[in-house]
């Protein structure tokens, strides 16, 4: 068994950057996301950030803390010669600018195995034929960006009528509670972006209209909650 910390690291723009692999089966040609296997004193997520910096040499990339999935396979293990079974924990990295170049780790690549890397559109990855681990990465990604008016089942202040919620001129800032459910699946923590938003007639929400933006939205730890909510850079 060996454990493992993986980032996905998402741009601006929302590609996936993803390393190429040529090992033997079962996982054969693949391509999959910056990470490795949990060190002495690690936990899954400094062996995630430890292994992000290692194999793309960036030192600045917020990852969050909270874990996004959870993945098991079997796969070949040249340091034990071995079928091993390998379970990654996936927690997200915002990467701060468009198809980011890598920083000076060509040795390190050759000395890990890595034969190349690219940035994927969710749709690239939608139609691709070769293998990707984690296993449904777009649709992964996309449950982590969904938009506040998904998450909440609707719009505050929705009271029907055109020009009214979502869809009204006038937006003001979302008060988020902890009333409000969080998106949770088995043994994960999604992040979820919601829009700065609306509310047009509520009360609460008086004050004047403002730009929207983006914000970062994470689960409490029994799932039922949201435990914190932050500006999105």
């Amino acid at each position: 068994m060996r454990l493992a910390g993986r980032v996905i690291a998402i741009d601006p723009a929302g590609r996936v950057l993803l390393f190429g692999y040529d090992d033997p089966p079962p996982k054969g040609k693949h391509w999959a996301t910056p990470g490795g296997g949990v060190e002495d004193g690690e936990d899954f997520y400094t062996a995630a950030c430890r292994e992000l910096f290692e194999e793309t040499g960036w030192p600045d990339v917020p990852v969050s803390p909270q874990e996004a999935h959870l993945e098991s396979n079997v796969q070949y293990s040249g340091y034990r010669k071995a079928l091993i079974r390998q379970y990654d924990h996936y927690f997200v990295g915002r990467v701060p600018e468009e198809k980011r170049p890598l920083g000076e780790v060509a040795a390190m690549h050759t000395s890990d195995g890595i034969v190349g890397h690219r940035w994927w559109t969710l749709e690239e990855l939608d139609v691709t034929e070769e293998s990707v681990y984690p296993k449904g990465l777009a649709d992964l990604v996309r449950r982590l960006r969904l938009p506040a008016r998904q998450l909440l089942g609707g719009c505050p202040g929705e009271r029907g009528g055109a020009g009214r919620g979502c869809a009204g001129r006038s937006r003001a800032v979302l008060l988020i509670t902890d009333r409000i459910p969080a998106v949770r699946a088995a043994r994960m923590r999604l992040e979820v972006v919601a829009e700065r938003a609306v509310g047009q007639g509520d009360e609460r929400h008086r004050g004047g209209a403002v730009d929207p933006a983006v914000w970062q939205v994470t689960a409490d730890d029994d799932g039922r909650g949201v435990g914190g909510v932050e500006p999105v850079a």
